[in-house]
């Protein structure tokens, strides 16, 4: 199973310009039964298509998460960053949120979309 990103220039949390020419980026890849691949093994097979840009290396800290809140980590998203390690059924991820975004977020919508679209 192959999970995308649909986007454009202009699309932001589910919205997107129907002027925009639209993309598909490879996120993750689930082969059968074996769990979602590690970022290792999904950069080795598919590092070569269309898949997010690996910003860094490195331990997830709660510096570096108030970092990421901040927008202080260089090259990351408007965004933020999701974070993975391992592989398989043995994969953790997690999301880091930048503040503007959510507060972007949080300015469109509702209260309980926002928090349902900054949650997932």
């Amino acid at each position: 199973m192959a999970f995308f990103e649909f986007w454009g220039p202009h699309s932001f949390a589910g919205q997107h310009d129907s002027q925009d020419e639209k993309h598909l980026t490879l996120i993750d890849v689930a082969p059968h039964r074996m769990g979602i691949l590690g970022p290792k093994r999904f950069l080795k097979v598919f590092g070569d298509l269309d898949v997010p840009t690996v910003v860094d290396v490195r331990n997830w800290t709660r510096d570096y998460v108030e970092q990421v809140w901040r927008g202080e980590v260089p090259n990351i998203t408007f965004e933020g960053v999701v974070a993975k390690g391992g592989d398989g059924h043995r994969l953790v991820m997690a999301k880091a949120k930048t503040e503007a975004w959510v507060l972007k977020v949080k300015d469109l919508y509702t209260a309980d979309e926002a928090e349902r679209i900054i949650e997932s």
